[in-house]
């Protein structure tokens, strides 16, 4: 059995040498933006989950926007756990164009077990920061 411990949503995520993993563009209180329609070249959901023996998984993933259920964006995969215990699973989307405020919804159904693991996130208005301009010098 697989049990989910959390969700991270950034740009990237990388593994670097020694098993450590580098995350860039980390939003930690979901997505805040001036405009709508919003795009993201790389939307990244860094998953860790917690293995009980080893075993193969096969998942499906999608994105969706909870108030019309809207797909955004799909993927398909798996992972294989060599022995019980931690599990990370990096979902990177390219190409993510967010066209509404409100809430999102990131969802992992892994093949025989019965729910989904739900992360839910808003994107948010957010003002455009104003641009202060230094006076000019003067002659």
């Amino acid at each position: 059995m697989l049990t989910h411990d959390y969700t991270v949503i950034c740009e990237h995520a990388r593994m670097e040498f020694g098993g450590k993993w580098t995350i860039i563009g980390l939003f930690p209180n979901g997505i805040g933006t001036p405009q709508i329609p919003f795009p993201l070249p790389v939307l990244t959901f860094f998953q860790a989950f917690h293995s009980d023996k080893a075993q193969q998984y096969r998942f499906t993933a999608k994105l969706s926007q909870l108030d019309n259920g809207a797909v955004l964006a799909s993927a398909n995969g798996g992972v294989h756990t060599a022995q019980a215990g931690p599990v990370i699973v990096p979902l990177a989307l390219g190409n993510i164009q967010f066209k509404a405020f409100g809430l999102y919804s990131w969802s992992i159904e892994v093949e025989g077990q019965d729910e989904p693991f739900l992360t839910q996130f808003n994107v948010a208005h957010v003002p455009q920061p104003m641009m202060i301009m230094p006076p000019a010098p003067r002659p």
